[in-house]
């Protein structure tokens, strides 16, 4: 157990520290735009690129999740040649699919000028441009995430573009530019880019010598009928405050969005834990899953989930008490998201308590169970916001997210102990304690 305890630590520390760093970086740069351009053209911003966030992920195709799941096994079996095939087409889609996107995103912005506000339609214009950018980006962080190329999978973006991205806007204040949404995007864009091209070159130099001269092999209904729900799974379990963002943002003013989005990204510091842990043992638990050692998931995922969980318990201490001083970093006008920032905070550590319930019927076949859970969850997600917003405001869309993701999460926790046979939450702390059976 101290081994495995070991190297779940140390692999978790890493990716921890990264997205902490990068966390650090979006953080300097909100509150840096914040200061610079004012609540109003913030929100405008964080709007624009939470969409370019979401038809990023939409355009993906569900393939990036897949990765982790076909590259884990095939590594098992040691088919390189099916590998190679999901790599290759998995790439073509996406490209085809993102560059689509962007066309018909154009098109729909330009043609509804009368109906956009003019201060929206040239962030979102530079939206649609960053689409197949950030799409191929995805893609190949996500295999690198598969083959356990930890560095490369999270350096790039969680720790490069930010840092890009936060000294051209830092160059940009120094040479005396007037920020806007509209720039900011633009600078978005460039660092975007920048990042992307990098990760592909190394990516592919890296790829070489692991997969040689294979042969490309395709199962493309199979990894369609996988793709497809776990494009759901993603939306919800990873991106869920750019939904909540989109949504929100067509019903308050920017600058309230600015406030939500602030509160929001603070409260996410407790899901770096989460996320850190989870990003290690994925590839383990598929491997483990592929053998048949159920045994060994069970330990895995009981000893993964107690460290989340107090690790995240930790963090909303953090933010009870010293909340507002965080907030106050952005300026006066965002202390009113205190309130929020502790709701949605608190739908952190629910997620953390319950354990990584999606992850596990993803990668284990069972992904099909989401889509149900999760359609239901979005319609959810749509009429509370309808309901709470306008009455409640920023309380309101906090509570949104704190009842939707109590919703999905309880009712994948059911399906995980009733499919797998597997307890993945945190009262399984006598499984984190017992060694596996050999």
């Amino acid at each position: 157990m101290r081994h495995e305890l070991t190297r779940l630590v140390k692999g978790s520390a890493f990716v921890f520290s990264s997205r902490l760093t990068g966390a650090v970086l979006v953080f300097l740069t909100q509150i840096l735009l914040a200061r610079w351009m004012g609540a109003q053209e913030l929100g405008i911003y964080v709007f624009a690129f939470s969409w370019s966030t979401l038809l990023s992920i939409i355009t993906g195709l569900g393939y990036p999740a897949t990765s982790l799941r076909v590259i884990g096994q095939n590594l098992a079996s040691n088919n390189m040649n099916r590998i190679r095939g999901f790599i290759r087409q998995g790439s073509q889609f996406i490209i085809v699919s993102s560059l689509i996107a962007s066309t018909l995103g154009m098109v729909v912005i330009l043609s509804m000028e009368e109906l956009i506000p003019a201060a929206y339609s040239t962030p979102l214009i530079i939206t649609m441009l960053c689409v197949p950018v950030f799409s191929i980006l995805r893609l190949n962080l996500r295999i690198a995430h598969a083959m356990s190329w930890f560095s490369l999978a999270f350096i790039p973006n969680m720790l490069l573009r930010p840092l890009l991205f936060l000294l051209l806007v830092y160059a940009a204040w120094r040479t005396g530019a007037s920020l806007s949404a509209n720039t900011a995007m633009l600078l978005q864009l460039a660092a975007l880019s920048a990042v992307a091209i990098g990760q592909f070159i190394i990516l592919h130099v890296m790829l070489k010598p692991e997969i040689g001269d294979a042969q490309p092999e395709y199962e493309t209904q199979t990894w369609l009928r996988i793709a497809a729900p776990l494009l759901l799974v993603t939306l919800f379990t990873q991106f869920f405050p750019e939904i909540s963002v989109a949504i929100i943002g067509t019903m308050l003013p920017p600058d309230a969005v600015a406030v939500f989005n602030a509160s929001y990204r603070t409260a996410l510091f407790i899901a770096f834990g989460l996320a850190a842990v989870n990003a290690i043992t994925t590839p383990r638990v598929s491997r483990l899953y592929a053998a048949g050692d159920r045994d060994g998931m069970q330990h895995l995922i009981a000893l993964a989930t107690q460290l989340k969980f107090w690790s995240s318990l930790c963090a909303l201490l953090i933010l009870v008490f010293f909340g507002k001083d965080i907030l106050a970093l952005f300026g006066d006008d965002f202390l009113v998201g205190y309130e929020a920032l502790l709701i949605l905070a608190v739908s952190q550590l629910v997620l953390a308590a319950i354990g990584p319930v999606d992850v596990l019927l993803s990668i284990t076949g069972h992904q099909d169970y989401c889509v149900k859970v999760f359609a239901l969850a979005l319609l959810a997600t749509i009429v509370l916001n309808l309901v709470l917003v306008p009455r409640f405001g920023l309380i309101g869309a906090a509570s949104a997210v704190l009842i939707v993701v109590l919703f999905w999460a309880s009712w994948l926790h059911t399906l995980v102990v009733r499919h797998l046979q597997i307890q993945p939450s945190v009262f399984a702390f006598k499984s984190a304690l017992r060694l596996p059976s050999r």
